[in-house]
């Protein structure tokens, strides 16, 4: 009954990337490539862990989670 799963973090918005964040140019590549054209947040990427580990997903193994707004399928 173990269960083995990935979290594929997109961009997300820390304090130790601010400025990429700041940076326009970068930006407006970023939101080019991300349909929901926004940065993540650590809540985006803790929330699917906590789904990852709690009962709901018992029954997900062997996955790797992509939570990056869609840049992974926009590519």
């Amino acid at each position: 009954h173990i269960t083995v799963n990935a979290v594929a973090p997109g961009y997300i918005a820390t304090e130790f990337n601010e400025a990429l964040q700041n940076d326009e140019p970068f930006n407006q590549w970023l939101f080019d490539r991300v349909p929901q054209q926004k940065w993540g947040s650590p809540d985006d990427i803790a929330n699917a862990v906590c789904y990852l580990a709690s009962r709901e997903a018992s029954f997900v193994t062997g996955q790797t989670l992509a939570v990056d707004g869609g840049f992974t399928i926009a590519l």
